[in-house]
């Protein structure tokens, strides 16, 4: 399958603050252990670009009708992350990083 974005659309401009555009359950958190596992041991910087190679199990989903007028549905999943590959790509940019998350004013 190829890689597709998650960058969600938000046309809205009313909130008080710009909101992370990929949504945060998106977000990975790895604890020290884990970082030990896949030979982190030093902190990368913020903005550093990294390829995600991971395995998962669906723990959760659920599908409910949507109310409007086409009368689609609306799915959607939990994934257990089981198994996980991390490879560093190039140099941190944390404006770069910054602008990807939250857009450019």
């Amino acid at each position: 399958m190829a890689m597709t974005s998650l960058k969600m659309d938000d046309s809205r401009d009313d909130y008080e603050y710009k909101r992370n555009q990929y949504g945060y359950g998106l977000e990975l958190s790895l604890y020290p252990e884990q970082c030990a596992k896949l030979g982190i041991d030093k902190q990368p910087h913020a903005g550093q670009a990294v390829t995600v190679k991971a395995i998962g199990v669906v723990s959760s989903a659920d599908e409910s009708l949507d109310a409007t007028a086409d009368g689609g549905s609306n799915v959607s999943l939990r994934i257990q992350i089981t198994d996980i590959e991390l490879k560093m790509d190039g140099p941190a940019n944390a404006i770069k990083a910054a602008e990807m998350l939250y857009g450019t004013n």
